[in-house]
């Protein structure tokens, strides 16, 4: 059963803002490529 939503917790564990990659790292065909011969494809 479903809790109702006066019963959800909005806490999504943090307490405070932490820094994350910038939005070029998302969008950025060449940051991506970085990340994969990087981290995915490293043998």
């Amino acid at each position: 059963m479903q809790p109702s939503p006066s019963e959800h917790d909005p806490f999504n564990g943090l307490t405070r803002l932490e820094p994350s990659l910038p939005s070029s790292a998302y969008w950025d065909i060449e940051a991506y490529q970085r990340d994969l011969d990087a981290i995915w494809y490293r043998s």
